[in-house]
């Protein structure tokens, strides 16, 4: 029987241009990670929509969810569903490595969301061969 969801989400980021493809493809390498794909840009939604809730606790959030627990259940099936669809169009292997350099900001988050089976790879580069590699 197939599972039902990836055992481990491994999340790639860091500024653009930094190696964040290269070290998404070494990644998507091994038989057990989906195959490599595009960046998942649509998914920042959903994590910046975890982040503006939790900011605004106080505010406003507070008055739809019995408590934070609660939200962050609420927000984590949209997580799961988002990345579910990403999974299976990949070949669920067991392993589902995403890539997204402008997610970087909210690995925080996703940590939150994910804590069981979230991995994050973050690459550095000197920002002067950024610049340059733009150029």
């Amino acid at each position: 029987m197939q599972a039902s969801a990836p055992e481990k989400i491994v999340f790639v980021g860091g500024a653009p241009r930094s190696g964040t493809t290269v070290a998404h493809a070494l990644i998507c390498t091994s038989a057990r990670v989906t195959r490599y794909h595009p960046e998942i840009s649509f998914y920042r939604g959903i994590a910046l929509a975890y982040r503006n809730g939790a900011v605004a606790w106080d505010q406003h959030t507070s008055a739809f969810f019995s408590d934070r627990g609660a939200f962050r259940a609420h927000m984590r099936e949209h997580s799961d569903l988002a990345l579910r669809r990403i999974w299976d169009a990949l070949d669920r292997r067991p392993i589902l490595a995403c890539k997204d350099p402008l997610l970087t900001r909210f690995f925080p988050d996703l940590a939150q969301l994910h804590p069981e089976n979230a991995v994050f790879v973050v690459t550095v580069r000197n920002p002067i061969d950024i610049v340059r590699s733009r150029q």
